[in-house]
């Protein structure tokens, strides 16, 4: 009965050697973060439907971010 535990404490580095973090790790298994692709107009075009007006966008490689402020009404 102990033997599937030795074979995994064997096969897993030492807990000092490897940054284990059970939060991450079960997030990585199950797929990550769910996220879907948008286009930076896309995005835009939805948060000024919403009363919002773009202040600052910041492209990058992997990541676009945003800076939006809510309109007052009648401006």
């Amino acid at each position: 009965m102990d033997q599937p535990n030795k074979i995994c404490q064997e096969a897993s580095p030492p807990r000092s050697v490897a940054a284990v973090n059970l939060f991450t790790d079960s997030r990585d298994w199950l797929g990550g973060w769910p996220m879907e692709f948008v286009y930076d107009n896309d995005a835009v075009d939805f948060c000024q439907k919403l009363g919002f007006k773009l202040q600052k966008i910041a492209t990058g490689e992997a990541n676009t971010e945003f800076l939006f402020l809510r309109q007052q009404n009648g401006s």
